[in-house]
């Protein structure tokens, strides 16, 4: 399948579409790390972080508003000067301040971030599943995976959802049948412990297929549709399903 190319090359990529990976129909769309979302305290970074603080405003207000974005919004917590509380409390105030739905959003957290929870992590975290959001468990695969944390995490309620980290699929995509039982059994685990599924770096037809096979339900990568930045996605017209086989 040949990615659309959005016409946007003056503008850095923001988000990327997520696909159900059986029926080919959007199901909502991941923020880059690359365009993480927390501002910074020091004065070196302080426009970038504003710049990105804006980022999370103009989603959830899309969100809010319905401005064709497509299901939910996932958006990453990545290590930065700013703690995971201060982050999940100015999310929260974020989705007040746009009234946007807590229930049309995710929330990213990297594995490493998740091995040191605090209590009030768990507060807030519990808060904003009881609200309606979903939290997904990233980064799954790129380094030591602890089954024992995916379990105490999903029988405790605090997760939704596990991503596959596309470091599972970048060692050799002509062999990835024989080269990922590592993938097929975090997979099978999280059926197991009923989570749902997703994947990033879906980046060759020998992946997709790989994904659809174990059952994977969502992903996102160049071989479904390629990153563009928040306003090509806005202004582009919604489009009902999309095969991406």
């Amino acid at each position: 399948m040949a990615a659309h190319q959005p016409d946007h090359t003056d503008e850095n990529p923001e988000v990327i579409i997520r696909y159900d990976l059986h029926n080919g129909q959007r199901t909502g769309i991941d923020i880059l790390p690359t365009a993480a979302l927390m501002p910074f305290r020091s004065a070196r970074r302080r426009q970038k972080g504003r710049a990105r603080e804006d980022l999370l405003s103009r989603v959830c207000a899309a969100t809010a508003t319905g401005t064709r974005l497509p299901g939910c919004t996932a958006i990453p917590y990545e290590n930065s000067d700013q703690t995971e509380d201060e982050f999940l409390s100015r999310l929260r105030q974020t989705l007040l301040d746009t009234g946007t739905a807590a229930a049309s959003v995710e929330i990213e957290f990297p594995e490493s971030t998740l091995l040191n929870i605090t209590e009030n992590m768990i507060y807030t975290l519990s808060g904003l599943r009881d609200a309606g959001a979903g939290v997904v468990m990233t980064g799954l695969g790129h380094t030591q995976t602890s089954l024992t944390l995916l379990r105490d995490l999903a029988f405790m309620g605090l997760i939704s959802t596990i991503k596959l980290d596309r470091h599972l699929f970048v060692t050799d995509p002509g062999d990835i049948h024989s080269d990922h039982p590592l993938a097929a059994a975090l997979l099978r685990i999280a059926h197991d412990l009923g989570l749902k599924t997703r994947a990033e770096g879906i980046d060759s037809r020998q992946t997709l297929a790989f994904l659809t096979e174990h059952k994977c339900q969502e992903g996102c990568g160049q071989a479904l549709s390629p990153a563009l930045p928040l306003s090509g996605l806005t202004n582009r017209r919604p489009s009902t399903r999309r095969n991406p086989r």
